[in-house]
């Protein structure tokens, strides 16, 4: 087939879809996109197709950006054209120079439209003509000047695609959420990229909402597991649990009259400690972090569990 990885420029710290830097929530809330390699090409071999596909890692890289395994609408395609083979007999042995042009696309594959594209000029010299392709392959310098402005003006269109489609995004998440799918409600919403600002922003009070409505539909599996831990006698186990329950969640109050309950349980040194991390938990700036935290997980979560895209380099490129 061809390999996919996913690409993120980095725009901050927080997919479904389109270039970001590398996080622990699998880049949740930059811009995404995947790279797609052909399976074969009648010019390149395997390792021509690895080495350029590292070549061009190393240039997401340099430019800001990691890859991760997962799958985006975006992707970016490279082609390799040889536009002249020649041989020079001067020298002991005859050497052959390859000149070639590499092109980068950048596409949407849910309308079809690119959203960037560059090419640069290759050559380079071998005992063979393998070797002359690789060594211009080789050659490619992930610092150079356009790869960057390849990058930058690809991104600006993609933000440009996430503002314009906003409201359409929001719609689509207000749709899982009244079928009471919030992981998939907030997973939509967490894919807006932090820079596309407007959207972004507009998107955040919802997400909160999503994820206020998850807590209500999750909390009573976690008072329940607490209470299995209080039956075992494993008072701090269940205190620990109740603890993760969030102050907005529709079992809150619950929680804390079990908490009561447990903390007689307990000593007087756990007692404090429990205390601790509960005041800590209290903390408004704190628990917006956390919720914003849990809200990547879930996204993270969510879209790990669903089936790759593959895409088909012949597809894509028509």
């Amino acid at each position: 087939m061809k390999n996919i990885i996913l690409i993120l420029f980095s725009i901050f710290i927080a997919n479904t879809n389109v270039i970001g830097q590398n996080s622990n929530n699998s880049g949740v809330g930059n811009i995404t996109i995947s790279i797609v390699m052909p399976s074969e090409h009648p010019e390149l071999t395997m390792p021509d197709l690895s080495l350029l596909e590292s070549k061009l890692l190393k240039i997401l890289s340099t430019n800001g950006i990691t890859g991760m395994e997962n799958s985006s609408n975006f992707v970016v395609f490279p082609k390799y054209e040889i536009y002249k083979d020649e041989m020079l007999s001067a020298g002991i042995e005859p050497v052959n120079i390859i000149k070639a042009e590499l092109f980068l696309f950048v596409k949407n594959t849910t309308d079809n439209k690119v959203y960037g594209s560059m090419s640069i000029k290759l050559q380079a010299t071998g005992l063979s003509k393998k070797i002359a392709i690789r060594n211009t392959i080789a050659s490619i310098s992930s610092r150079d000047k356009a790869f960057n402005t390849f990058l930058v003006a690809s991104k600006k269109n993609i933000l440009n695609f996430y503002n314009q489609r906003c409201d359409i995004i929001l719609a689509e998440a207000e749709r899982y959420s009244k079928s009471s799918e919030y992981k998939k409600a907030i997973a939509t919403i967490m894919a807006i990229p932090e820079e596309s600002k407007t959207c972004y922003l507009k998107s955040r009070e919802k997400a909160l909402e999503y994820y206020t409505l998850h807590l209500n539909q999750t909390c009573s599996q976690t008072i329940l597991e607490a209470q299995s831990e209080k039956a075992k006698k494993n008072y701090v186990a269940a205190l620990e649990l109740l603890g993760t329950i969030d102050p907005a969640s529709a079992c809150n109050s619950t929680a804390n009259e079990l908490i009561k309950k447990l903390e007689q349980k307990v000593t007087e040194e756990q007692k404090l400690e429990l205390k601790r991390a509960e005041k800590e938990r209290s903390q408004e700036v704190e628990l917006e972090k956390a919720r914003i935290a849990a809200m990547k997980e879930i996204t993270t979560t969510y879209y790990e569990n669903q089936p790759k895209v593959e895409y088909h380099y012949n597809t894509i490129i028509k």
